[in-house]
């Protein structure tokens, strides 16, 4: 770990080679975890407006569970994605030729895209706890086939961990890791 400005950061993001690879990995990203995809509450908000648009390109099961209990979970205090019980996909994951896809993945409103940051910076978690932002790295199993690709996992996720971090913040981290990838 280190500390960067204001985050603490898992230093293999800043030298690890990542970028995500669906022949690979088969999109299992939306279906491994017991809680869908942490979410602000804005993020709520558009899945809430969104909702009916994309719900003819969802399983009939997505379609029931979104019905029954909407297409986000809060405990109080965060915001989780839905998924189908049982540790299921996320609602919002369509399988195709076994490869799962966000069915958010191409919408936009207002000119911003839909699918929530965690979902666009995974496998970062980026998450703010108190006066500091932690910047984690989880790599799931399917998500080991994708590393060593050529590419910085920074590079990957620039537009992204720009959109939640700044370009400040990501200014540092990736002069941290030219450092790092100099150093060897």
């Amino acid at each position: 770990m280190l500390i960067i400005q204001d985050m603490i950061v898992d230093e293999e993001i800043l030298t690890v080679e990542f970028a995500c690879d669906l022949a690979k990995c088969r999109g299992r990203c939306c279906v491994i975890g017991n809680v869908g995809p942490p979410l602000t509450r804005a993020e709520t908000r558009v899945l809430d407006q969104i909702v009916n648009l994309v719900r003819p390109q969802l399983s009939p099961e997505s379609q029931r569970q979104i019905e029954h209990m909407g297409p986000w979970r809060s405990n109080g205090y965060e915001y989780y994605g839905a998924i189908l019980p049982g540790d299921g996909p996320c609602v919002f994951a369509v399988e195709t030729g076994g490869i799962w896809m966000c069915a958010l993945q191409n919408i936009h409103l207002d000119h911003r895209p839909v699918k929530p940051l965690s979902c666009r910076t995974f496998p970062l978690w980026i998450y703010r706890s108190g006066a500091m932002y932690h910047v984690r790295l989880h790599l799931y199993g399917p998500c080991h086939l994708c590393i060593g690709c050529g590419t910085s996992l920074l590079d990957s996720l620039k537009s992204d961990i720009v959109a939640c971090l700044g370009d400040k913040r990501y200014r540092a981290l990736a002069a941290q890791s030219g450092r790092l990838r100099k150093r060897g």
